[in-house]
């Protein structure tokens, strides 16, 4: 499993641009939110909680679309961070 972050989330990590944690230890997306949480601190982690802000993407899929925080992960996973961005 491989969580890449982007953009304006490399300043929650420090400029870690991703991480490999162990599939076992995060069977689903709300615990790899608290494993990351653990890494990168309790901002990091209230951000990923909040839809209307990032975007999760679970192998290119939108996490809106996959059971939200609820969504099932496995070994060979690649998720993204990436900020949302709108347009006026």
């Amino acid at each position: 499993m491989e969580v890449r972050f982007y953009s304006s989330a490399l300043t929650y990590t420090g400029g870690v641009e991703s991480v490999s944690p162990e599939a076992k230890s995060c069977p689903d997306l709300h615990s790899l939110i608290e494993e990351l949480g653990l890494r990168f601190g309790n901002e990091f982690k209230k951000l990923l909680k909040d839809d209307k802000t990032w975007l999760v993407l679970v192998n290119s899929k939108a996490v809106m679309k996959t059971g939200g925080i609820k969504t099932l992960l496995k070994k060979g996973d690649t998720i993204e961070v990436l900020p949302l961005v709108g347009a006026g």
